[in-house]
């Protein structure tokens, strides 16, 4: 544990929990062109910021015709944050114009009129982060057209900006906006998904590969046209933007239909085949491969073969785990340490098994304090309650972790026993990484070591002999690693996160019904992966393709899109928009 200031940590928590994500200038004119269709066009900004999207709006009102003080007059939205509102100000000075129904204000308290076109950048400030949540969920709640709806708990704030911007969009209105990718995927994003199905005629939804926005954030833009009653029939297109593509070109390819545009993924799926609990990025990353994949005979749900679940959560990781460093340092007694498998990135072969040197530490404590006399297990428990804590998402510390509301709310005996905790739930021998970047790597926990909430646990659901290894092989493949990053978010930084919910639905070979030849072949083949130190799981691989009648044009696509999905996690750099700057 290394102690900050009070003050210094105050200053990290806040700046942790802006929701100010600032749009490049030419994102909203792309948005603003296609959602603004006429001169008259009321316009909402449902995330002013600094001006970016209405000033986009204004210019292209203009365009269309429009006389600037009418113009003005047609861009309405609201801004909660004094300094951006304050640079917002600055900003249509300097252009020498006024936009008087830009308000200062909480956008879940301001009234708007019922407008054309709903643009803009919803700030993303994650759920932990987000201050009176109720009163937000019950504004939007309380419109008519989303009774019935459900947002639960995890919803992220960006959700609720949409749900209530979209009760001001006229029928046949445009929405055009660009969001965290990540209601394509998660949970909270089913309810968001369905009000879309029911209630629009989804157009695009559009993905760029590089980082679009100066923060850890994968984005997406969403343009559809409010119906007011399903559109089954309509087409949706998924567009995967290659480096370095300008927006024009993508825009001619949505309005023509081209298909010279050196796009990375274009897929056409009818909406009425999309569903809410369907994870919507697989179309933007290899469509017509999760067809072969989901229709094939021989995989089933991940569910069918393991039980899953996320590795232990200590809810204060600063405190309970400890390098080998720090446990030397302090030299905190053997008996109050549990080796933890907390990190994915392991050295090849990945087998976690006794001897195994520079892994981390679990405190490993249950005992009463009196019982701890003249131990240093007794020293680290009570410095830790001295220490200034952070409050995750609140600007806030506390004195000492027993006081951090998570732990009391997690009712321990004692605030520092995680010990009874794992004694009651039994470690897996196989642990998932629930986060993949370039490497990927499925850990056999030979030595039980405590796994940390960086995996996820995987139990057979039967206990043959050789059931951990037929698991092992078939985990480890590449078949299997194409599968988690189809299913799984991507985040700005490159990291492909899969949540314990979705690691279920995941396809993988029914191993029950493998003959004993192909079982022997499957445990020899991850045998002598894990006896090599070069990673290379060929052996696995061609016993996979064999089991599921893979031909070789079948192998080197998935081979390919593979390799493309990985170099996400490099191209995630900031660097499309440099680059059109540059050229412009």
């Amino acid at each position: 544990m290394q102690e900050s200031s009070p003050q210094e940590l105050k200053h990290k928590e806040i700046a942790r929990s802006f929701g100010g994500i600032y749009t490049p200038p030419e994102i909203a004119s792309f948005l603003s062109h296609w959602a603004i269709k006429n001169k008259s066009d009321e316009i909402l900004d449902l995330g002013v910021g600094e001006g970016v999207f209405a000033l986009a709006a204004y210019q292209r009102l203009l365009t269309l015709g429009n006389l600037p003080e009418r113009a003005n007059q047609q861009i309405h939205g609201a801004e909660i944050r004094a300094d951006a509102y304050q640079c917002f100000l600055r900003r249509q000075a300097e252009q020498r114009i006024t936009l008087p129904n830009i308000q200062f204000g909480d956008f879940f308290n301001c009234a708007f009129p019922n407008v054309d076109a709903v643009i803009g950048n919803p700030p993303y400030v994650r759920r932990r982060h987000m201050e009176d949540v109720e009163h937000v969920r019950q504004t939007v709640l309380c419109a008519e057209e989303h009774k019935g709806i459900c947002l639960t708990a995890q919803t992220d704030l960006y959700i609720y900006f949409l749900l209530r911007a979209c009760t001001f969009l006229k029928k046949n209105g445009r929405l055009a906006v660009i969001v965290a990718d990540s209601w394509l995927n998660v949970g909270y994003g089913k309810s968001f998904k369905k009000y879309l199905l029911e209630n629009f005629c989804i157009q695009s939804i559009i993905s760029p590969d590089e980082r679009v926005f100066n923060a850890d954030v994968k984005s997406v833009m969403l343009l559809a046209t409010k119906m007011g009653e399903a559109s089954k029939k309509n087409m949706v297109c998924f567009t995967r933007v290659a480096n370095a593509i300008c927006l024009d070109q993508v825009f001619s390819q949505l309005t023509n239909d081209k298909s010279d545009i050196p796009v990375i993924a274009h897929t056409k799926v009818e909406q009425g085949k999309l569903t809410p609990d369907f994870p919507w990025s697989i179309h933007l990353k290899a469509s017509s491969l999760y067809e072969q994949i989901h229709t094939h005979k021989r995989l089933v749900p991940l569910s069918q073969i393991a039980k899953t679940r996320i590795g232990i959560q200590t809810l204060a990781n600063d405190f309970f785990i400890l390098s080998s460093d720090q446990v030397k340092e302090r030299q905190i007694e053997e008996q109050y340490l549990k080796p933890l498998a907390y990190t994915p990135k392991l050295p090849l072969p990945s087998v976690l098994e006794e001897g195994i040197n520079n892994h981390e530490f679990l405190f490993f404590c249950s005992e009463q304090k009196q019982n701890l006399a003249d131990t240093q297990a007794l020293r680290y428990i009570e410095e830790a309650e001295e220490a200034i804590v952070p409050v995750r998402g609140k600007g806030e510390v506390v004195t000492g972790y027993q006081n951090k509301l998570r732990i009391q709310q997690d009712r321990r005996a004692n605030w520092y026993d995680m010990k009874s905790a794992v004694m009651k739930r039994e470690c897996a021998e196989i642990l998932l990484p629930r986060f993949v970047y370039r490497n990927y790597r499925v850990v056999w926990n030979k030595a039980m070591f405590v796994p940390q909430e960086n995996f996820i646990e995987v139990f057979p659901l039967f206990e043959d002999s050789d059931e951990t290894e037929v698991l092992l092989a078939t985990l480890s493949s590449t078949f299997t690693e194409l599968t988690i990053r189809l299913y799984s978010q991507v985040y700005g930084g490159g990291t492909y996160s899969i949540s314990p919910g979705i690691v279920k639905s995941l396809p993988i070979i029914n191993i029950h019904e493998l003959s004993a030849i192909e079982r022997n072949r499957l445990v020899n083949a991850y045998r002598s992966f894990i006896s090599e130190q070069d990673g290379n799981r060929q052996v696995i691989d061609t016993v996979i393709y064999d089991i599921l009648n893979f031909d070789l044009k079948t192998q080197t696509r998935m081979e390919k899109a593979l390799e493309e999905l990985v170099s996400l996690s490099s191209a995630s750099k900031h660097q499309l928009y440099k680059q059109m700057r540059a050229g412009s």
